[in-house]
């Protein structure tokens, strides 16, 4: 799985970077966010999705977004 998760661009108002440190999303819940292969076909789909990288440069980047990734590979 890649580290990474996706916001959908029309969920909430969020700017995205290529790194993930400066990807705040205050509003975004560790629900909202999709991850694997739900985030492989919304792209694949077109879908306008964020990506995100919580662990870019080797910190964690944004708490929810790693949470994200952790649930989806320990459900």
């Amino acid at each position: 799985m890649s580290a990474r998760v996706g916001l959908r661009k029309n969920a909430m108002n969020v700017g995205s970077t290529s790194n993930g440190l400066r990807n705040q999303a205050p509003e975004a819940r560790v629900s909202d966010y999709l991850v694997g292969s739900v985030l492989d076909d919304a792209l694949a789909n077109g879908e306008q999705i964020d990506v995100f990288w919580p662990f870019s440069e080797g910190k964690i980047g944004n708490w929810a977004q790693a949470e994200a990734l952790w649930h989806a590979h320990h459900s």
